[in-house]
């Protein structure tokens, strides 16, 4: 008898949390990529164009190797600079002329020409290729 009010709870526990699992908002394949933090990789192009990162919030498609897709994520940096994914879009959004743009790993930004001499920390990275909607490897280009 002791064995069936045991059996109850444990089988409703894990159907519980096979539930949440399923329908978790998480991309299950996709993994922070820690040489890049603004970046989420992938193991194919499909998954990458399935994904929230280029769904939801635009970002590319890239090819890294065979086996790695990276989405491309250019929002802000740690210190809440934000970032944009060509240097075309960012000198547009700069706020006044005082300001130049820089390459800042993957993505751009803005810094203040006046101010500290900040870019020299700076490492550019940019993308050659992407993938288009076909998964087909095209040269780099956002307008954004």
């Amino acid at each position: 008898m002791f064995l069936s009010y045991t059996v109850v709870p444990v089988f409703v526990f894990a159907i519980f949390f096979n539930f949440i699992y399923v329908y978790s908002d998480d991309d299950s394949s996709a993994y922070r990529n820690p040489n890049s933090p603004t970046s989420i990789n992938f193991t194919s192009c499909n998954e990458c164009f399935q994904s929230k990162c280029h769904k939801e919030w635009g970002g590319p498609c890239i090819p890294i190797n065979d086996t790695i897709i990276e989405c491309l994520v250019c929002e802000e940096d740690d210190d809440g600079n934000a970032l944009y994914y060509s240097k075309k879009y960012c000198e547009k959004e700069c706020p006044n002329n005082k300001h130049g743009c820089f390459c800042n790993g993957q993505c751009f930004t803005c810094f203040d020409w006046s101010g500290s001499n900040s870019t020299s920390s700076l490492s550019c990275n940019l993308p050659t290729q992407m993938f288009d909607d076909k998964c087909t490897s095209i040269n780099y280009h956002m307008d954004g």
